[in-house]
């Protein structure tokens, strides 16, 4: 089971020693969120004063902030967590010093993490002039609907994301994102191929992902940035792709958010939110998904027979390097 259409496609591929036959051992089962725990709150709704309550605690002091961007994840170096807060420097250095003042960047995540990095050090030293903010503390999950909702626009610009919970809790949650186009991120970006929605069969060895920025039109809730592709490693895995926003991309779709309006922001949320649920991002659907995969396996499954081990070498496949770059043609210039 594959929780993007990035992996479906990825075992597709790997798997030569024991290939994979789609709809009978091979299934997308994207992650699910329940809509009746993450949902919009509107100035109508019952829990509107308990929602302002959390907010003017967690606020504090920046409780007149009047756009706010949020990071909810792990503070680990591939949450690019400090990019985005260059970023929001950025963004905020190209507005009047009025409207930066009623800006704020707010972080869910522990603010110091060995993995990751001094997040308060990075804000003293990035943005000493305009507002960040921090929640540490651990909060249930209708604290954690209302941060969502208290929020304009939620940041996810992680490189190498296999599906990026906190984003879709985000969308469901009736909030516009920006995002990095990579793993199960693009997937909750809407996509469109030719006008429908990008399956995961249309992905292939020589196209694995749409972070080349093949197809850009998308759904109005995503912000996405399309990331520049480098090589990471280490002795246990050697070189793994990483594909890293660029901090001056996620500043100008943090601008083309702000720039919408409060009224348009909201209005592009829900629109996400009801995507999420017609596509089939609930916890329901997840579950039927799951239980279709699981069923399917155990009724087309066939015992192997009995073997000896004599020889355990096996030839290495030859498995598709995923490279995303396009040859250089003769005489072109940078």
């Amino acid at each position: 089971m594959a929780i993007s259409k990035q992996t479906y496609n990825i075992n597709k591929h790997v798997c030569q020693l024991s290939p994979r036959t789609e709809g009978k051992d091979l299934f997308y089962v994207p992650h699910g969120i329940n809509e009746t725990e993450f949902y919009p709150i509107d100035d109508n709704h019952t829990e509107y004063n308990e929602m302002q309550n959390f907010k003017a605690e967690l606020l504090g002091d920046h409780i007149d902030a009047e756009m706010i961007f949020t990071f909810n994840s792990r503070n680990i170096r591939r949450k690019m967590v400090s990019d985005a807060m260059l970023a929001y420097r950025v963004f905020c250095d190209s507005l009047p010093k009025e409207e930066a003042e009623k800006c704020l960047f707010m972080l869910h995540t522990d603010p110091v993490d060995p993995n990751g990095t001094d997040l308060p050090a990075v804000a003293r030293a990035l943005c000493k002039k305009y507002k960040v903010g921090f929640s540490a503390s651990k909060i249930n999950s209708r604290q954690l609907n209302y941060f969502y909702n208290l929020s304009d626009c939620g940041i996810n610009t992680s490189s190498a994301e296999g599906f990026g919970l906190s984003c879709m809790e985000t969308i469901m949650s009736g909030t516009p994102v920006i995002v990095n186009t990579t793993g199960g991120l693009q997937d909750q970006c809407g996509f469109l191929k030719d006008g429908k929605l990008i399956k995961e069969t249309d992905y292939s060895a020589d196209w694995p992902s749409n972070s080349d920025g093949r197809y850009k039109e998308h759904g109005e809730w995503a912000f996405p940035t399309f990331p520049q592709f480098n090589l990471q490693g280490s002795p246990q895995t050697p070189y793994i792709y990483d594909g890293r926003a660029n901090v001056t991309d996620i500043a100008k779709q943090m601008m083309r958010v702000y720039k919408l309006g409060k009224e348009e922001r909201q209005r592009r949320g829900i629109a996400g939110r009801e995507w999420a649920i017609n596509t089939g991002f609930t916890a329901k659907a997840m579950c039927k998904y799951f239980e279709t995969a699981v069923d399917t396996c155990f009724e087309t499954w066939t015992p192997r027979q009995k073997f000896d081990l004599i020889n355990t070498n096996r030839p290495t496949p030859d498995y598709p390097d995923g490279i995303l770059f396009n040859k250089i043609e003769e005489g072109e210039t940078i």
